[in-house]
């Protein structure tokens, strides 16, 4: 994979064509040369630690600089191409777009200096303009990119009806460990440490009901999950595992935050089918970010 590393930010250039002429019914998949992306990458390194973490966020000096790697192309679907064009700036942050997997591990040192930096308490910016609580522990942090997305939704989600709640966010490694433990070393329902989505503080687990109730298979049939797969994509939030990554079973109520501008894209990609999932999405738009000459 060419972009194996991130930093803070990402400009994404998208170049979205404009049909002037008549529509054909075919469709092509091409890499457009026309438009670069100044990309700032931190480097990442191999994992070296599971040290348990507190849930208060740790004060650390990053390890890491930041490097370029200027240039993403992405594939856009469309028609006879038309002389008339626009061109739409989109900024990003780059974790955004860090696969982390069992091929794609984060260690301490990355967390450190990419992720705990970020982290803020979530019951604490919920309570800021809401009574009550939406999860079930109120020392639990989120990555700051998506709690006001994540509020949002909940918001919304309340507003029609249906009582969504949070019941987790952002693991530390040893906290993965403890969820692994906890299911006797199944890793179709939790991955090892240094390879979960939770590390990076943009997935969430969600429950109904109260948020007490543990995750699993009965969510899939609730007015919840229906609302989330119909919603979620709004707010920015992408279901994670639908098509057996990593050997993780269908999981209807962990989401994976992209970012609402983004989320178009990836659901455009989705519906012609180029990619199945977010680790599809993500890894096909680092293979289409050039190395910097």
């Amino acid at each position: 994979m060419k972009l194996a590393k991130f930093s803070a930010r990402i400009l994404l250039m998208i170049v979205i064509f404009v049909l002037t002429a008549c529509q054909s019914q075919a469709r092509a998949l091409s890499l457009d040369q026309t438009a670069t992306m100044p990309v700032h990458i931190a480097p990442t390194v191999s994992p070296t630690s599971t040290a348990p973490q507190s849930t208060q966020t740790p004060t650390h000096t990053p390890t890491s600089q930041p490097t370029s790697v200027p240039t993403l192309n992405l594939p856009e679907e469309r028609s006879t191409p038309s002389p008339s064009s626009t061109v739409a700036a989109i900024q990003v942050d780059g974790l955004l777009l860090r696969i982390v997997d069992l091929n794609h591990r984060v260690d301490q040192d990355f967390m450190y200096s990419q992720v705990i930096p970020n982290l803020v308490n979530f019951h604490n910016r919920w309570s800021l303009n809401h009574t009550g609580s939406k999860i079930n522990r109120t020392d639990v942090l989120i990555n700051k990119l998506c709690v006001d997305d994540l509020i949002a939704l909940l918001d919304d989600a309340d507003k029609s009806g249906v009582n969504l709640y949070v019941r987790s966010i952002y693991r530390s490694l040893e906290s993965q460990q403890i969820a692994l433990d906890n299911v006797k070393g199944d890793r179709s329902l939790v991955l090892p440490p240094g390879t979960s989505q939770h590390h990076t503080g943009l997935a969430v687990d969600f429950t109904y009901g109260s948020s007490a109730r543990e995750v699993g298979g009965g969510f899939s049939n609730t007015p919840e999950s229906a609302w989330l797969q119909q919603n979620a994509l709004k707010y920015g939030f992408v279901m994670s595992y639908v098509a057996g990554h990593d050997g993780v079973s269908y999981e209807t109520w962990h989401y994976y935050y992209i970012g609402k501008e983004l989320a178009p894209i990836y659901e455009r990609l989705i519906n012609q089918g180029i990619v199945k999932d977010v680790f599809e999405f993500q890894d096909l738009i680092n293979n289409t970010t050039d190395p910097a000459p």
